[in-house]
């Protein structure tokens, strides 16, 4: 008899017999005693001989050569159960993580995002929703012959915003010079800078979406 006890870093099993089996070495009998007698002498019950009781010894093999069975004890079983639900958190996990990704891409390309700071002449209020940039005119003045840029190498003409007024520009509208539209599947409006006419002069604005 014996109990197992795991190795973890050299992924082997340790047998600690609790009980002692030994033959009396005259008459071959066979004895079975605790092992709190290890290295004592007693006489053997059928011939009288003195017999040395044997010195525990502790037997190590690899986990492939030992039945699984052998492995249900109190520390083990309470492994085996935790490392189940344990790969059913992470999975979990992963898969929520997956879900806020995929909703933060739908929620910035499709219902929006609004400018994080700015700099110029001109009061504007932006937004990028459903692949469109949406301009509001927050100045006491109309804006006209307005061109706007989008990551310095896309740009578009709007005819006029006027004071207190929106315009929303459809991205894919906005080209470089060669002709290549703007890709909202591939790409992300960043930089946005607007030039116009305003009544005293020329109006200017620079703008930056948050991602």
């Amino acid at each position: 008899m014996g109990i197992f006890k795991r190795d973890k870093q050299d992924d082997t099993v340790e047998l600690i017999p609790t009980d002692i089996r030994f033959s009396c070495t005259k008459c071959g009998q066979k004895f079975k005693i605790g092992k709190e007698y290890a290295g004592q002498t007693a006489a053997c019950s059928s011939c009288g001989v003195t017999v040395q009781i044997p010195v525990l010894e502790q037997t190590n093999a690899t986990i492939e050569n030992i039945p699984a069975s052998n492995f249900k004890m109190v520390g083990d079983f309470f492994k085996r159960s935790v490392r189940k639900p344990l790969w059913i958190i992470v999975f979990s996990l992963l898969f929520i993580t997956s879900l806020l990704l995929c909703y933060c891409y739908y929620f910035t390309n499709f219902y929006g995002v609004k400018q994080s700071k700015s700099s110029g002449n001109l009061s504007i209020t932006m937004e990028y929703k459903d692949r469109t940039i949406i301009l509001n005119n927050n100045n006491t003045f109309d804006w006209t012959d307005i061109t706007i840029t989008v990551n310095g190498i896309y740009s578009g003409q709007i005819e006029s915003i006027a004071s207190g007024g929106m315009h929303a520009e459809p991205i894919m509208r906005i080209h470089k010079s060669d002709g290549e539209m703007f890709n909202p599947n591939t790409h992300l409006p960043l930089a946005v800078t607007l030039r116009c006419n305003i009544p005293n002069g020329k109006g200017y604005y620079n703008g930056w979406f948050i991602w």
